[in-house]
């Protein structure tokens, strides 16, 4: 039996769409409904999560493997990953050599895009090592689980015109888990009302799916210059506060960086009580500025 490979986008409609349902209905929370909303809801964001399925003779989904896509007008001027989770091989199609080329499908994937490498996750310690450190995958110190494979050529960054210019200020999406990993991926800050510390690489996977369970929290990426360079964050409200991880390369000073996360957690704060028609007509720039 010969094995096809296709590549689609998210949201997934009839059969097909039924068949990846089941794949995932019995996984834990919050990966179940965060794997069920990319495949059924339709957003602004949606190209930026990417099925790679090795189909049958009859269409069947065989193997399967998620690839989220960052954000590159977020990211520009920061290194930035695709993102892989959810892989899947068939339990008949196992130890036939059906992982490893999936994983190929998904390198190949990534070469097309604009970005450092490839970001995933694993806590098996036989995986990590047998499996994607075979083909290439190394640790991300400090995490325990997050491991990377760079691209051998990469284009990234070189606008830094364009993107230094621009203030932007967007909800997070179910499609944006490669921006948020990205992010986490760097050294940064992490920042609420009451403190501030800086870490290294995290994984924020679980984080990320464990907000579209729950429905008084909202998220927000905010990128603003600031004097010679950019600050950019991911922020989560909850009936608990703010909380950010914020990029800030330029700036070592404890101070200023929890000013700076002060203001990012006011105005999101005041954007998340605003209408539709409010936010139409809403000017980002001078709220802002610093």
């Amino acid at each position: 039996m010969g094995i096809a490979w296709t590549v689609i986008t998210c949201p997934v409609y009839g059969k097909l769409q039924n068949e990846l349902v089941h794949l995932i209905e019995n996984k834990p929370e919050p990966w179940r409904s965060h794997a069920l909303g990319c495949l059924q809801t339709e957003k602004f964001t949606s190209l930026r999560t990417m099925l790679i399925l090795g189909l049958d003779d009859e269409a069947h989904v065989r193997a399967s493997a998620w690839l989220s896509v960052p954000d590159m007008i977020l990211l520009r001027d920061f290194k930035a990953w695709t993102y892989l989770y959810h892989v899947y091989v068939q339990p008949e199609f196992r130890l036939q050599g059906l992982g490893e080329k999936t994983i190929q499908q998904v390198i190949a994937e990534t070469e097309k895009y604009d970005v450092t490498g490839i970001l995933l996750s694993a806590g098996d310690e036989k995986v990590r090592q047998s499996f994607y450190g075979h083909l290439g995958f190394v640790d991300v110190p400090p995490d325990p689980w997050l491991m990377t494979k760079h691209k051998e050529r990469s284009l990234h960054g070189k606008s830094r015109k364009y993107a230094q210019s621009s203030t932007i200020l967007r909800q997070v999406s179910l499609h944006d888990l490669a921006t948020a990993q990205s992010i986490c991926a760097h050294r940064h800050w992490i920042c609420t009302p009451k403190e501030s510390s800086e870490v290294g690489p995290q994984e924020c996977e679980e984080d990320f799916c464990g907000l579209f369970t729950d429905d008084k929290a909202s998220s927000f990426f905010v990128r603003i210059p600031y004097q010679n360079g950019i600050v950019l964050s991911w922020v989560v409200n909850s009936v608990h506060g703010w909380i950010q991880r914020l990029l800030c390369p330029d700036i070592k000073n404890n101070d200023l960086v929890e000013k700076i996360a002060s203001k990012i957690g006011d105005i999101t704060e005041k954007v998340t009580a605003m209408t539709h028609d409010q936010l139409r007509v809403l000017n980002l720039k001078p709220l802002l500025e610093f």
